[in-house]
């Protein structure tokens, strides 16, 4: 969505490769939501996956980590991920991204993520994407990990929340 800025907003960004930069979170000066709150929810799919999902490919690699919603018309589909990585003291670097399975179809920007170095497990990450065109009809959107550098990437647990948007 387009943001009318003001003096005082802060935007967060992440680079995504080349003269590419993506905005990963957006707080306005006065308080008020970026994205207007006359956008209506019509239907919420909450998703919990408690499964482990490691990978050391250099490639986008399906996750497993999916839920589906059936969508009208005219609408959109807003699809937040939050999850946890690494553990045990170990380091995890990786990137992720949202595919609509069955394309697939690629629903933004990637996003690299990395534990720290003291991680335990319990560090929790948010991604959101938009899919302001998603058709009619069902929809799987299911996130995709590659490993970043000769590290492993591991995510430990997943919350897919799918909402369809007027």
């Amino acid at each position: 969505a387009n943001i009318t800025t003001a003096a005082g907003d802060v935007a967060e960004c992440f680079s995504t490769g080349s003269n590419t930069v993506q905005v990963v979170n957006y707080t306005k000066a006065n308080g008020e939501a970026v994205v207007s709150s006359s956008v209506a929810v019509i239907q919420v799919q909450n998703a919990y996956d408690a499964t482990a999902f490691t990978t050391s490919s250099s490639t986008y690699v399906a996750s497993g980590h999916d839920d589906s919603i059936t969508v009208g018309s005219g609408t959109r589909v807003l699809i937040t991920a939050t999850f946890g990585i690494g553990y045990n003291n170990a380091v995890y670097t990786g990137w992720i991204k949202c595919v609509e399975t069955g394309g697939p179809t690629d629903i933004g920007a990637e996003y690299g993520y990395r534990s720290s170095d003291e991680g335990q497990g319990n560090e929790s990450f948010t991604l959101q994407f938009m899919d302001t065109s998603p058709g009619t009809g069902s929809k799987t959107y299911e996130l995709y990990l590659h490993s970043y550098g000769s590290n492993d990437f591991q995510i430990l647990k997943v919350q897919l929340v799918l909402q369809e948007l007027e």
